[in-house]
């Protein structure tokens, strides 16, 4: 298939992977899209004041520049979209979802330029489940990745063409990269590849691989003239306590967590939730399967002597094992200087950070594709079986994440009206309050008398803390569930898994994790009733 023929094939696959998002649209929001929509709610008031406000996301109000990690690209996008179509699920969806399909045509390009014509690549990206369920909240993952794709496939068409336009485009979308959330910054040494790669036009080549540097000195300056300081190190000093609080938190547990963790979880991640399992079918290289199932069987006896898993997901940590050392091994055998040094800066960025979480390490995805040896044409029907089977997986656990998800939003309605107080955030925070519930502050609590009732999410950080009663006040806690109809879950404690986070919060179980799990639990929340 030649670069011509590529193009009309990647819109399809954008077309396809449009249409399989239409019944997520209206999922409820989740993790930290409360935060999201609180700095665009923000944006909204005071466009040039994004964190000029207060905000209860640890236990007790603070203010929002001291503790909301990412930069305000995304709310700005989500304001402006919002004032023409409102502030719902199926409206701010939809434009996630367009950023998914700019991904996918933007990815679509790349691999042209790469030698990659074939539409298989952008197939195998649109049935990835990490890339398939970020493109159901309004974090600002998807965006970031739209960006670092864009922006490398306007340089790499620049590399071809001397195409001013390609040029402003890649610069445009290297300089915003990082103002869609850090975490962009890693697309600085693949544009530095670029230019290694091409030294007759080095002198614009070089001001693109700059960009994400200047966006984010630019957004740095502008917070340290309205806020007195930069954004990036006020919430690096915060990530870096809170890293400090959670490893102290482990070790009074008994617990650790370090750089073998780290490995073993990306290794896990990308085998369950990063590449699609389609990948499995066109990736042919028979000695690294021998490779992954040595890989597997270790694994195996480690989950059934060390780890508490059920059966069902001793099985997933093994296969995530022997899928993930399959991906690396293949890749690295691979010479393809743009994917590898991708690959390289994405895996850099989380040692560093030390903490894995699906969304943080999705980016992984298009490198892997492209260093895909041996690939197959979309035309093959074992590629086609394998998309198939990739797309199914991924419904499966993004109907197991949207169920999760609902909870929050069904049990806040069945509140609204009623005075309540709630402790916990993630979609609870964005619905208990919009139900009228008052968040607790753990340090301003408020005094509790008979015939309130409190709502707890055990699982969604922050805890209650000590509840302040009035005198003679007794309190009782019911457990409201949400039964868990469907089977696949991306929050459950007995199948160990958490899609957003390295463990289930409260759950008395080592921090090495599973993206999805097989478990009919039910997620409980605690009412408590005061008397």
């Amino acid at each position: 298939m030649n670069e011509g023929e590529g193009r009309p094939h990647t819109a399809i696959v954008a077309a396809l992977f449009a249409l399989a998002q239409l019944p997520f649209l209206n999922g409820a929001f989740r993790v930290d899209d409360t935060n999201i929509l609180a700095i665009a709610k923000q944006i909204a008031r005071a466009p040039l004041d994004p964190y000029g406000f207060n905000f209860n996301w640890t236990g007790f109000a603070r203010p929002a520049f001291d503790i909301l990690a990412n930069p305000p690209l995304v709310p700005y996008l989500l304001a402006a979209w919002a004032r023409l179509f409102g502030w719902s699920e199926l409206a701010l969806h939809s434009l996630t979802v367009l950023c998914g399909i700019a991904a996918i045509l933007a990815f679509g390009s790349l691999a042209r330029s790469l030698g990659r014509g074939d539409a298989l690549f952008p197939a195998l990206l649109a049935v990835s489940p990490a890339f398939f369920i970020a493109s159901h909240v309004v974090m600002p993952d998807i965006e970031m990745l739209a960006l670092m794709l864009g922006a490398t496939a306007a340089a790499m068409r620049y590399r071809e063409s001397s195409s001013r336009g390609a040029a402003l485009v890649a610069f445009a979308c290297g300089f915003f990269v990082a103002l869609a959330k850090y975490n962009g910054v890693m697309l600085v040494p693949v544009l530095a590849a670029i230019v290694f790669l091409t030294p007759g036009k080095r002198r614009v080549l070089g001001v693109i691989a700059a960009s994400p540097l200047i966006g984010l000195a630019v957004w740095n300056l502008f917070t340290l003239a309205q806020y007195g300081a930069m954004h990036l190190a006020v919430v690096s000093n915060e990530r870096r306590f809170n890293l400090e609080q959670t490893l102290a938190d482990l070790a009074k547990r008994g617990m650790h967590f370090g750089i073998v963790d780290t490995v073993i979880s990306l290794l896990v991640i990308t085998g369950l939730a990063i590449v699609p399992i389609g990948w499995q079918f066109v990736a042919a290289r028979g000695k690294d399967w021998v490779i992954a199932l040595c890989a597997g069987l270790v694994a195996l006896a480690i989950a059934l002597l060390r780890l508490d898993y059920s059966p069902a997901s001793t099985i997933l940590f093994a296969l995530g094992i022997a899928f993930g050392v399959r991906a690396f091994a293949a890749v690295l055998a691979e010479r393809a200087l743009v994917p590898a040094v991708w690959l390289a800066s994405v895996i850099a960025f989380q040692i560093i950070t030390i903490f894995i979480g699906v969304r943080y390490v999705f980016p992984l995805l298009p490198a892997i594709l492209l260093l895909t040896p041996a690939a197959r044409s979309i035309t093959r029907p074992l590629a086609q079986l394998g998309l198939v089977l990739s797309a199914c997986v991924a419904i499966a656990i993004a109907i197991g994440d949207a169920e999760a998800a609902n909870c929050y939003r069904d049990v806040s309605a069945k509140l609204a009206g009623r005075h309540f107080h709630f402790a916990g955030h993630w979609g609870l925070q964005w619905y208990a309050t919009q139900a009228g519930g008052t968040m607790i502050d753990v340090k301003q609590p408020s005094l509790l008398r008979s015939g309130d009732l409190v709502l707890s999410a055990p699982r969604a950080f922050a805890s209650l803390g000590p509840l302040r009663l009035a005198p003679g006040a007794k309190i009782a806690a019911i457990n409201v569930a949400c039964d868990a109809r469907w089977p696949v879950q991306t929050v459950s404690c007995s199948a160990g898994a958490s899609w957003y986070a390295n463990e289930v919060a409260g759950c008395p179980r080592y921090p090495l994790y599973l993206p999805f799990g097989i478990s009919r639990e039910a997620q409980h929340l605690q009412l408590f009733v005061v008397k």
